[in-house]
């Protein structure tokens, strides 16, 4: 239950990160077919709402299709190559270290405080169908801007050495990231006018994260992950008897 919930709240955190919050007003332009103008002055119609929720369902449905069965993935090659667990954890570790160390800025990665979709400037939004698309494009070629967290909970997914718990982690890690975006679909015209408030206290946040992406990594790559786990298992009033 403790990696469940340590999966959730990643995924939440994963959606402050760098190049998501700048992109928002792409993914939801791309997703909906509506200019930027358009998003921030949403009349009060019910259809158009729903219209909006709608495709940001589809979009999120997708990345999470995705990211599940990443974990899936992750599960069946650690309990496949379970002999080199060892040298997993430390190399996963030292990646998740130098991520979380770019995030405080230590290092500068471009790449990853930037995403190039492909079709970015396009109106894409024409139906349910092209927002899926647009959310399988986001998974795959804009997942390296929420590395750090994402490559730390796969991780944390493969080290369970099983192909259901490592889809089961990856799926609440997505549902986690989808909250905000639902969110961000039901209140658009109001999100869209608070992105630059929020881009203002970004590098406050960003090296918050990136502290807690390298303790992460610390514990990944010295094989003591099971301690915060442990450790978030004792705050937790319950448990779900799935071996967690």
């Amino acid at each position: 239950m403790s990696i469940l919930l340590i999966a959730f709240l990643a995924g939440i955190v994963s959606f402050i990160s760098p190049c998501i919050i700048p992109m928002l007003s792409v993914y939801f332009s791309m997703i909906t077919g509506l200019s930027l103008k358009e998003l921030r002055n949403l009349p009060e119609n019910r259809t158009l709402k729903k219209y909006v929720l709608g495709n940001t369902l589809m979009f999120v449905l997708a990345f999470t299709i995705v990211f599940t069965l990443a974990g899936g993935a992750a599960g069946y090659l650690a309990g496949f190559l379970s002999k080199y667990g060892r040298y997993f954890e430390i190399l996963g570790g030292s990646l998740v270290i130098i991520l979380g160390l770019n995030l405080i800025g230590v290092f500068k990665f471009n790449f990853v405080d930037r995403c190039n979709m492909p079709g970015q400037k396009a109106k894409v939004g024409s139906g349910y169908f092209s927002s899926f698309i647009v959310g399988l494009i986001f998974a795959v070629a804009c997942s390296h801007c929420i590395g750090p967290v994402l490559y730390s909970i796969l991780i944390m997914a493969g080290s369970l050495g099983s192909i259901t718990n490592g889809m089961l982690v990856m799926f609440l890690f997505s549902i986690g990231l989808a909250i905000p975006y639902i969110l961000a679909g039901l209140y658009m015209d109001k999100i869209i006018k608070l992105i630059h408030k929020t881009q203002r206290i970004s590098k406050g946040l960003n090296i918050a994260t990136g502290i807690i992406i390298i303790g992460l990594g610390v514990l990944i790559l010295t094989g003591n992950f099971y301690l915060l786990t442990a450790y978030t298992a004792k705050l937790l009033p319950f448990k779900l008897p799935i071996g967690m």
